[in-house]
């Protein structure tokens, strides 16, 4: 991957790291997350 994807995925990360914190719903979008950087990589 480019520089460009890692930050743009970093910042998703970090996107819905804190929105699922604020949903308590952490693991569900983790999941979801790693399956579409697994896809995108």
């Amino acid at each position: 991957m480019n520089k460009g994807t890692k930050i743009a995925i970093a910042g998703l990360l970090a996107l819905f790291a804190g929105n699922a914190a604020a949903t308590d719903g952490e693991i569900v979008f983790d999941g979801e997350i790693l399956k579409s950087a697994c896809e995108i990589n």
